[in-house]
């Protein structure tokens, strides 16, 4: 009878999602390259072969560490690390510390953070996980080596990182909705205003926005809102200051556009919205006289306007230019009732049409 051998290999059984080191790139302070660089350490093969070393001697740069970076943030809370040797000190259980000093830490959009509170056993040349509270991160990282007595350059033959279930689906997702253009006269000084919609499952707490107006310096502004998700703010990117457009007759289809970021942002897509300014035949007020009044401004799309002597006709539009109001025969009063039944919150613009004397703009708030 001929006799089997049953052989069976344990690892750290996960059933919590994808690998995500397959995705991430690879570095260390001080390693190899080539069949021992850092690619080994998440290139999916087992075979103590190939693997990646992390240089910890006094020569090379300190800290020391091995880093993975992801193009977009991950949600992660398990690290399986497949050792290399018997020169490598696994963590012991409920702490910080890789034999004394190593940290395992995560990228918070501006510094590294120790990950304090992650599980997990092993022993000397042994294979282990770490478990830890999901935190969402571009980038991970084991830092400030220390091997064992008489042992140099740890060497590992893959570092996994997971995401777990219950995190898969929580995600900021920050987008640049619309694009509001406010011309103040008779300053002729425009302000804008951007929508900024939060289409994630996650808070997202402060962010940073960038303006480029035709193709100059971006001007960026920190945002310290928050926008819980599904929702929406409009936030004037000029608060503290304003391009000066002196002679208006000389822009047509200037490009402007919008940009927001947040460290956590899982969908980059979005996070632009470009536009034109086009300016048509404006002309200055004629008189400080001529300047209408309306009320209340701002208002919920109820409104009246009081009209100047002169004029001929009139029209709302949208801060993009599009039509919402128009009268091109005006009654004898001086006092018009406006209502916009379906206007959306935000910057609209009147125009008066003035007999011989140009056109005439005021900004309408609605709310």
């Amino acid at each position: 009878m001929k006799k089997y051998l049953l052989l069976l290999i344990l690892t750290p059984a996960l059933s919590i999602g994808q690998n995500l080191a397959l995705s991430a790139t690879a570095s260390a302070s001080a390693s190899s390259s080539g069949n021992f660089g850092p690619a080994n350490w998440n290139d999916g093969i087992f075979n103590g072969s190939f693997f990646g070393w992390v240089g910890t001697e006094a020569s090379f740069p300190s800290p020391s560490f091995i880093e993975y970076e992801w193009t977009s943030a991950q949600w992660m809370d398990c690290v399986v690390v497949y050792n290399v040797g018997t020169n490598f000190q696994p963590p012991a259980g409920n702490a910080v510390v890789f034999n004394g000093t190593a940290t395992l830490q995560y990228w918070n959009g501006v510094g590294w953070t120790n990950i304090t509170n992650f599980n997990g056993q092993g022993s000397f040349g042994d294979s282990y996980a770490l478990t830890f509270t999901p935190v969402q991160s571009t980038k991970l990282r084991i830092a400030n080596f220390q091997t064992t007595a008489g042992n140099h350059n740890p060497g590992f033959d893959e570092i996994e990182v997971y995401q777990s279930t219950t995190t898969q689906n929580t995600y900021v997702d920050l987008a640049v909705t619309d694009l509001y253009f406010v011309i103040d006269t008779p300053a002729m000084e425009m302000e804008i205003f951007a929508e900024i919609t939060n289409f994630g499952t996650q808070t997202a707490h402060g962010f940073d926005v960038s303006v480029i107006f035709n193709n100059s310096t971006p001007v960026l502004m920190n945002v310290t809102d928050s926008l819980v998700p599904n929702q929406n703010r409009t936030y004037n990117l000029t608060a503290t200051s304003t391009w000066d457009i002196s002679n208006p007759m000389n822009y047509a289809n200037l490009p402007l556009c919008v940009s927001v970021f947040h460290p956590l942002d899982t969908i980059p897509s979005n996070n632009q919205m470009c536009d034109s300014l086009a300016f048509l035949s404006i002309n200055l007020e004629p008189s400080k006289a001529l300047i209408t009044s309306i009320y209340p401004n701002p208002n919920a799309g109820s409104f009246h306007i009081e009209l100047p002597l002169g004029v001929s006709a009139l029209s709302i539009t949208d801060a993009l230019g599009r039509t919402v109001f128009q009268r091109n025969q005006l009654p004898e009063q001086t006092l018009l009732p406006v209502v916009l039944p379906h206007a959306k919150g935000g910057i609209y613009i009147l125009h008066l049409h003035m007999q011989n004397k140009g056109v005439l703009h005021q900004k309408i708030i609605v709310r």
